[in-house]
């Protein structure tokens, strides 16, 4: 994502071009129902002149305002949709239209409707547009899930079954399992992009052999230990395991599922955390919250807004948690507002 500041005759805008898949997440999270944003967009002239001068009747590209009125974005996939009512563009085009943001599109929004916290979100997204994304593949002896990473979440990209590579009979062996996960890979795998191998026993250092022999010693390979293979492996991994390659230590899904794991350690013990608005609010105004963690679902409505204020007012740090991974839907179920706390608090 690359910012930048415009000033014209409505105010102080922030201009956004969209650079990954991952920048698409960081808006859905900053742009609320009332906000105004405006971009390029393709309409049909009104019904009065496609009547009067048919030959006008193909859809035109046009800059557009709209107020939104909804988003939609579904994890995983390449495109955001703004909603919204057309507020200002040409004299003869009214009504509702929807923007279709995708990597190299480009919006403005109006900083005044932009709080501390979402121009946080976006500067954290055009911080790390350079950063590359780890892949990796989680495997044992039944199946390996081969899986990429985003900021708000794993993305599970294929399985490949031990079973096709001849383990079960058919005079084949385990080098053919192998072979087909270094062949589904290692496409994905662009240079200096960290490939992650987890899993219980052996496989995965044989695989990272593999790997390493057909890129080159040069490849970025880790090998990390779990109990179990496929995304659960994975998340285990990622929450509890030191020493990563520094580029998977930054990461926004390592530092939340590390989050989450610390969250939820202190709520089984009793101590060193809370959750649920009430509590999360006392402890605010005590001046006891150490980390506000808040779901992505909160983040945008008017108590969510109320709660990172009091945080930033209280010098506590802010992390929204996605709803994109298990651990984060488990936060959303508990009402997604909790704190890591600096101190306990009573009741």
């Amino acid at each position: 994502m690359e910012l930048k500041l415009n000033r014209d005759e409505a105010g102080l805008k922030i201009k956004v071009r969209v650079d990954c898949l991952d920048d698409l997440w960081y808006l859905k999270q900053t742009i609320s129902c009332g906000n105004h944003v405006s971009s390029w967009g393709y309409r049909k002239p009104d019904q009065r002149e496609e009547l009067i001068r048919p030959e006008t009747s193909g859809r035109k590209r046009m800059y557009l305002t709209i107020t939104v009125t909804s988003t939609e974005f579904h994890p995983f996939t390449d495109n955001l949709r703004i909603k919204g009512e057309i507020v200002e563009g040409p004299t003869d085009v009214k009504g509702h239209h929807t923007f279709t943001i995708e990597p190299g599109s480009t919006i403005e929004l109006l900083s005044d409707e932009i709080s501390v916290d979402d121009m946080g979100l976006l500067k954290e997204a055009e911080e790390r547009s350079t950063e590359p994304r780890f892949i990796g593949v989680s495997l044992d002896d039944e199946e390996a899930t081969l899986f990429r990473s985003r900021d708000y979440g794993l993305e599970a990209v294929g399985t490949i079954r031990a079973e096709s590579g001849g383990k079960k009979g058919g005079g084949g062996s385990w080098d053919s399992y192998y072979d087909e996960i270094v062949e589904a890979l290692i496409p994905s795998a662009g240079e200096g992009t960290p490939i992650v191998i987890v899993g219980p026993g052996f496989f995965k250092e044989v695989l990272a052999k593999r790997i390493r022999s057909t890129m080159g010693e040069g490849a970025e390979v880790h090998v990390i230990s779990a109990s179990t293979g496929g995304i659960t492996g994975v998340r285990e991994a990622l929450e509890g395991t030191d020493g990563l390659h520094d580029v998977i230590e930054r990461s926004r899904l390592v530092m939340e599922s590390r989050m989450l794991a610390r969250f939820m350690g202190c709520i089984g013990r009793g101590e060193g955390a809370t959750y649920g608005e009430g509590q999360v609010e006392k402890a605010l105004e005590m001046g006891a919250v150490e980390t506000l963690l808040i779901a992505e679902s909160v983040f945008r409505t008017e108590k969510g807004k109320t709660l990172l204020d009091a945080a930033q007012a209280t010098g506590a740090d802010r992390m929204l948690i996605s709803s994109s991974h298990d651990p984060g839907r488990m936060f959303e179920k508990m009402g997604g507002i909790g704190a890591i706390l600096r101190f306990e608090i009573d009741g």
